[in-house]
């Protein structure tokens, strides 16, 4: 669940850093709890997070979850001057495909990070996507003067950065589309 979680933040444009398991806070006066993630946006808000496993949820006959000892785990967050956003098993088990994708992208991005020539192609992908408003991997490797997997590269860390988004793609498939985000 972390993992999955980890790789949101990972690939979300607005956030400028995470940590997980940022702290500890006191429960009760014997039990401590680990704070799942911490983050910072890029504007300097700071948010902490706790992952609620399927175990610390209630479900009810309308499709909804409650988080078990809620209040107890604010009271907690409260006497720490935190204020705690809560990410449920099930609302991460109901992403696992975006989960998937970002986990396939992952290697791709550090390559991008070493990419020499990542400021070239990615003009170039921009040139390209502002004549088609969607293109395919394919196609832009194929218009591209360079490497497949340096072309992979950009538009994963383009990906990554929120400059390009892919459209109904499925981790493991062969082909992907990908268009420019409009909205930052």
């Amino acid at each position: 669940m972390h993992l999955a979680i980890a790789l949101q933040f990972e690939f979300d444009p607005a956030l400028q850093c995470y940590v997980e398991r940022p702290r500890r806070i006191a429960l009760s006066p014997r039990q401590d709890i680990d704070i799942s993630f911490w983050t910072r946006s890029k504007q300097g808000e700071e948010r902490y997070y706790l992952a609620i496993p399927a175990s610390g949820t209630i479900g009810s006959t309308s499709g909804t979850v409650s988080i078990r000892d809620r209040e107890a785990l604010d009271a907690a967050a409260d006497r720490h001057g935190l204020q705690l956003a809560y990410i449920t098993e099930r609302e991460q088990v109901s992403s696992i495909g975006d989960c998937a994708v970002r986990f396939e992208l992952l290697h791709h991005v550090w390559a991008y990070k070493r990419l020499v020539s990542r400021t070239i192609i990615r003009s170039q992908i921009m040139a390209l996507l502002a004549n088609c408003p969607r293109l395919t991997l394919s196609t832009l490797i194929h218009h591209l003067d360079f490497d497949a997997d340096s072309v992979r590269a950009v538009v994963a860390g383009m990906v990554h950065e929120g400059d390009l988004r892919l459209v109904d793609y499925v981790a493991g498939s062969a082909q992907a589309t990908v268009e420019m985000c409009h909205a930052h």
